[in-house]
């Protein structure tokens, strides 16, 4: 098989239970991609703002960030055993982030946001509060 992230042929261990599993990245990528539940807090104007993200520094494509989108089922998790403390959930990504600036005016409303994403964003360069 073919490695979708890095492009390198690999063969899986072969055994019973995953005889018509097929795995579409190879181990070392698999080890490379695990994620990590990471956490960071910025001051606003009346509050804090929480940023959890899974990977630190994560150069890939839109199309591997897609693939590896089932991990934020972690974060999910989290948000709904501790989504009630928070007045604000905002999800992070690229066309967001691009938006920021303009969005910092209407988080002023808030104290306690969370955000979070799948890989770390320069938040607090684009937060304008």
């Amino acid at each position: 098989m073919i490695c979708e992230v890095c492009g390198t042929y690999f063969l899986d261990e072969e055994c019973l239970s995953r005889l018509f599993v097929f795995e579409d990245i190879c181990m070392s990528c698999r080890e490379a991609l695990k994620p990590r539940l990471l956490f960071e807090v910025f001051p606003i104007a009346y509050g804090e703002v929480h940023y959890y993200y899974l990977y630190e520094d994560l150069k890939i494509s839109y199309y591997i960030k897609r693939k590896l989108a089932s991990k934020l089922e972690r974060l999910y998790q989290m948000i709904i055993d501790e989504g009630m403390k928070y007045d604000l959930i905002v999800f992070l990504d690229d066309e967001l982030l691009s938006k920021m600036t303009e969005l910092s005016m209407v988080l002023l409303g808030f104290q306690q946001i969370l955000m979070f994403s799948l890989c770390r964003q320069d938040v607090v360069t684009h937060l304008k509060v």
